[in-house]
């Protein structure tokens, strides 16, 4: 049986603290509240009220977050999914040409989408941001520049929870990572979207607090895959290791590397599908 959704979710799970005073007497009222599903679960719920949508049978809106406690501290990533779908709406017509976008999507709805994102960063305090970004049926390589092996976390399927592969790490780290990747990958004259991937995950990064955790978690991609392979997945290495022969002037060392990645994830894409 396929999962429910086979995408990975990068998230940004900002302190309690550091929200501003409205959004943060709201999350700590959800926190509280004991309401917060474990992230297996609002994925799945994702899923299915997007599913709902695509029916014409759209779903009540009820705003919930991912919530990890690391101590005493609380951090909250909302999911703000109503703002990621307008997001994903206006990012797809920067990214085609206008025959290609009006052939999916009417103006009309680009141009509701652009209205309804302008009201919603006024209405806040200060304007509400992306906490996630998602990929179906793959993991971006340039997620993996800002983790460390060592923050990997791979746990079997339960009577509770699928399957799991998740990085952790603190926003610092990544932050620092992501600008060592990008200066590396500006050898790459002939690559330069992969370079600009980069840039804007860095950017998007430092729209957060500095005490933030970044958390890459496969998702239902890891329902998809051998729970052996999974173990044996250490992309984020592998990553790594591009990046410091990129840094060594191994132009070849580092094409190679990427090239068994590209592979890698692409045989997963295809099993994945073909299921």
């Amino acid at each position: 049986m396929l999962p429910t959704s086979c995408v990975s979710h990068l998230r940004v799970y900002q302190p309690l603290a550091a929200f501003p005073a409205r959004q943060r007497a709201r999350w700590a009222a959800y926190v509280e509240s004991g309401e917060s599903p474990p992230a297996h679960q609002l994925v799945e719920r994702e899923a299915r009220d997007a599913l709902l949508r695509v029916l014409g049978r759209a779903p009540v809106v009820v705003e919930h977050a991912f919530v990890e406690r690391r101590g005493r501290n609380v951090y909250v990533c909302p999911q703000n999914t109503e703002l990621r779908v307008l997001e994903a709406l206006l990012s797809f017509r920067r990214s085609a040409s206008d025959a290609v976008v009006e052939a999916f999507v009417p103006a009309r709805d680009l141009e509701w989408a652009a209205r309804v994102i302008r009201r919603l960063r006024l209405e806040d305090e200060p304007g509400p941001r992306a906490y996630v970004q998602q990929s179906a049926w793959t993991v971006p390589l340039t997620w993996f520049a800002l983790f460390d092996d060592g923050e990997r976390t791979v746990s079997p399927a339960t009577a509770r929870q699928p399957s799991r592969l998740v990085y952790t790490t603190g926003m610092p780290q990544a932050r620092t990572r992501i600008s060592r990747a990008l200066k590396a990958l500006a050898e790459l004259a002939d690559e330069p979207d992969v370079a600009r991937a980069a840039g804007e995950l860095r950017d998007w990064l430092y729209e957060f607090d500095r005490d933030s955790l970044v958390i890459l978690d496969y998702g239902g991609i890891a329902q998809t895959i051998p729970f052996g392979d999974l173990v044996d997945d250490h992309s984020a290495r592998e990553v790594g290791e591009a990046i410091a022969a990129l840094e060594e002037g191994d132009l070849e060392r580092a094409g190679e590397l990427y090239a068994v990645l590209g592979e890698h994830w692409s045989a997963l894409r295809g099993m994945a599908s073909r299921n």
